[in-house]
């Protein structure tokens, strides 16, 4: 092989090595971008998860908090009919004992 045979030979695999060198670099920003937006899905597929925890979080507390606050309503209410149903079955005494007291016929 004469010298020049061998420079082309050289040449051509210098160009074919730098080919090579350059769809590796473009491979590796494929890859990097691949892996970049499936990082990014992951990342929203996590955040859209945890919303939606938090808003069932949410919904049960306030189912509860619902709950509760009807079973003290209801227990007020009942509170406040014995109290009703007292005050009319001792209401003229009540009414008799306030009067005695404002004009001081009673102490107490």
């Amino acid at each position: 092989m004469t010298p020049k045979e061998m420079m082309r030979v050289i040449v051509g695999a210098e160009h074919e090595a730098q080919e090579i060198y350059a769809e590796a670099l473009q491979q590796k920003e494929r890859f990097h971008a691949d892996l970049e937006q499936e990082k990014q899905q992951l990342h929203d597929k996590m955040m859209q998860r945890a919303a939606e925890y938090v808003a069932q979080v949410q919904k049960d507390a306030k189912e509860y908090a619902d709950d509760d606050i009807r079973m003290l309503e209801s227990s007020l209410d009942t509170e406040m009919e014995q109290v009703k149903a007292k005050f009319e079955s001792s209401r003229e005494q009540i009414i008799d004992k306030l009067f005695r007291i404002v004009v001081g016929l009673d102490e107490q």
